[in-house]
């Protein structure tokens, strides 16, 4: 754990430092949040009683905190990035093995190249502990990016990569790298109505080792926004 929250650290603080340098006279902002709340499941069933129809029974509980916060730096009208750090902790009743903590670290740095094309890089990362069931515990890394060009005033298009890398600390067997690549583009045609479409490809693929089977999925789809 003291090595992954290392690794945030190490990252949080190079990105920082680099993109800062290009910050100018845009003040930074920082927020953050507190939650703690808790979950219930419940099973209703039926009983045979006169008079009475159904019961309820408490299946488990759990407990939950989560505390994030968020640095954004403006660098222009257009560009920007944040980094946000988040911990979250479950602790169940019944279903001790799924008691876990997370911490995640999320980065976003977007800058245009011209008033066509916008970028966006994205680096996540993931530590994940189950503390009754090691075999779960999982770091995870991904790497997003995102192109979107404005071909003209009716036309927008976007291209979107990612991959991600899963790796569990008590054996290889379940590592597993995952891609996925898509584009999209949205017409408008008139002032009221835009057709959108996407093509989506993605791959999971396990070591030699792995009980698990390699994946591959490709969709399509096509949607409508009308102002009526």
């Amino acid at each position: 754990m003291k090595k992954s929250i290392g690794i945030v650290l190490v990252i949080s603080i190079f990105f920082i430092v680099t993109i800062q340098l290009f910050a100018g006279e845009y003040r930074p902002e920082i927020s953050g949040d507190y939650e703690i709340g808790n979950k219930t499941y419940i099973d209703v069933f039926e009983l045979e009683d006169e008079g009475i129809t159904e019961d309820e029974q408490l299946i488990d509980s759990y407990l939950y905190k989560k505390i994030w916060l968020r640095f954004k730096q403006k660098l222009d009208k257009s560009d920007y990035y944040y980094i946000k750090v988040q911990y979250n902790n479950k602790d169940y009743q019944e279903k001790i093995n799924y008691n876990s903590t997370a911490l995640d670290l999320w980065t976003n740095y977007t800058f245009k190249i011209n008033k066509q094309l916008k970028n966006k890089v994205m680096l996540d990362y993931r530590n994940k502990r189950y503390d009754n069931k090691t075999d779960n515990t999982y770091n995870q890394i991904r790497l997003k990016y995102q192109l979107d060009h404005q071909i003209n005033e009716e036309n927008d298009c976007t291209l979107y990569l990612q991959r991600q890398w899963k790796d569990y600390p008590a054996g290889d067997d379940k590592d597993n790298v995952y891609d996925r690549i898509s584009l999209s583009w949205d017409r408008d045609i008139n002032d009221n109505l835009t057709i959108s479409s996407k093509v989506q490809f993605d791959q999971t693929k396990f070591n030699p080792v792995s009980e698990s089977t390699d994946k591959n999925g490709r969709k399509f789809n096509i949607g409508f926004k009308w102002k009526l």
